[in-house]
């Protein structure tokens, strides 16, 4: 067998073998994924109105990077008319105005929570949990939801 005949099927192959690394790292260059947490503490600095903080933080783990436009609070099980909880002097809609995150930066955005808060879910007299899910906008209309409900109040 000559050089020549070895050369072919080598240069086909090692172009395969490249073509297949190059798609895999692909798609994982534009994978998107976000990941949010909480954390809640007590604000107590006016003593006649205690309130929970529950900071919403969205943290991009993808590698791609995301801008998130908006967060807000949605109570859980969502239901044709319970996406606003019952106190209608607080706003539940947060303006993040297109934050820009990387890989491992995320976007924190507060909430606070009267210690009676109660959602529409809990008012109703089937007696689901005070719980609610954080949801994230990105620029695009994507919408990011927490996986696991919180309750709150």
């Amino acid at each position: 067998m000559a050089l020549t005949d070895l050369i072919v099927p080598i240069a086909a192959g090692w172009g395969a073998i490249l073509s297949t690394v190059m798609f895999i790292l692909k798609l994982r260059e534009d994978k998107i994924d976000i990941k949010i947490d909480y954390k809640n503490y007590l604000d107590d600095d006016e003593p006649d109105f205690i309130r929970d903080i529950y900071q919403i933080k969205a943290i991009n783990n993808g590698n791609k990077p995301v801008t998130m436009e908006y967060a807000y609070i949605e109570a859980y099980p969502p239901r044709k008319y319970g996406i606003l909880p019952t106190d209608a002097t607080t706003s539940w809609d947060r303006s993040i105005d297109g934050r820009q995150i990387f890989f491992g930066q995320s976007v924190t955005v507060d909430f606070e929570f009267p210690r009676d808060f109660k959602t529409i879910n809990q008012s109703r007299k089937n007696g689901n949990d005070n719980k609610v899910i954080a949801v994230f906008a990105d620029q695009a209309g994507k919408i990011w939801k927490s996986r696991k409900p919180f309750k709150v109040g």
